[in-house]
């Protein structure tokens, strides 16, 4: 769609972007139903890896699930932005609302959480023991989800975030 010069989410200008965006949907349901499967088998069959590492890739995990929830909860309200229309101004490179709370900030943050929690997970398991590794996962885990919730309830409440 951005090739097309057109925008992608809640697009139904014509029956091409409204195929266009429900593929777009089908393909996340699946990799979301997938992500959920990958936290299950990391669950139940861990395998052999480090423990610091397993607990930031279930975290990771269990997190992104989350983001994708705040995603289904965009597509149920179609739109992102809470108190104004989408659209209008926004912040540089990303486009977050600068005038009303905006979803997609930690809907991004829930996303990314799969990223830097396992990395943070693998990058402790060298460096200090499994409990102090741990131990250091759950906390960067938690200061990483009091950050999206956070920011989810400003973007709830209409704020944006600056």
């Amino acid at each position: 769609q951005a090739a097309r010069g057109t925008t992608s989410h809640y697009n139904f200008s014509t029956p091409l972007d409204a195929v266009v965006f429900g593929l777009m949907g089908l393909g996340i349901s699946a990799n979301t139903a997938f992500l959920a499967l990958l936290f299950c088998l990391f669950v139940v069959r861990p395998g052999t890896i480090a423990r610091p590492y397993l607990w930031g890739i279930r975290l990771g995990l269990y997190m992104i699930l989350l983001g994708s929830a705040e995603g289904a909860l965009m597509i149920a309200r179609g739109a992102h932005t809470v108190g104004a229309a989408d659209g209008g101004p926004g912040l540089p490179l990303v486009d977050w609302s600068t005038r009303a709370g905006d979803l997609r900030i930690a809907h991004a943050l829930g996303l990314h959480a799969f990223q830097a929690i396992p990395f943070f997970g693998w990058s402790v398991s060298s460096r200090v023991g499994p409990w102090a590794g741990t131990t250091l996962v759950f906390l960067f885990a938690i200061v990483w989800l009091s950050a999206a919730a956070w920011l989810f309830a400003q973007a709830m409440a209409g704020r944006p975030l600056l």
